[in-house]
Parts: structure tokens; C-alpha cells; sequence
């Protein structure tokens, strides 16, 4: 299992958290190959800082798209 799922226009997006030198475990890897290959965006987090740059641009990226519907 992923420790973060979001969902987002429409879109679900699988969060792993590996700090510093952490690895995914065989059962983390299988899930993640699973997942990917269903089509899913599946993400590996090792800093606060590449969390928040994902939010970042997904808001970004969400605002743009709306404001190119009202035009």
C-alpha cells in the first residue's frame, strides 16, 4: 500500500515517503508496478521540499486548465 493516495481532478496519484536512505519493500514495489501499469501516477517523496513542489505545480497546472475553460 501507498502511505499517501490523492485525489485530484479526476486523477488518483499513489505517495510513497522514503526519508533519506529508506527502500520500498518487495510488497511496496509489487504494488507500485501494479498500480503504474493500471495507468495510476505512483510518486516516491524523500523530502518535504519535492511534497510541496508536486502540490505546487498540480495547483498550477489545475488553475491554468480552468482558466483556459472560461475563455
Amino acid at each position: 500500500q501507498s502511505d499517501l493516495i490523492i485525489l485530484h481532478d479526476r486523477q488518483c496519484t499513489f505517495v510513497e515517503f522514503k526519508w533519506k536512505k529508506g527502500k520500498k519493500s518487495p510488497d511496496q514495489e509489487a504494488f507500485t508496478k501494479r498500480v503504474s501499469e493500471m495507468g495510476y501516477e505512483t510518486l516516491e517523496w524523500r523530502t518535504l521540499q519535492e511534497c510541496e513542489d508536486w502540490i505546487v505545480k498540480t495547483l498550477m497546472e489545475s488553475s491554468n486548465e480552468l482558466q483556459s475553460t472560461k475563455s
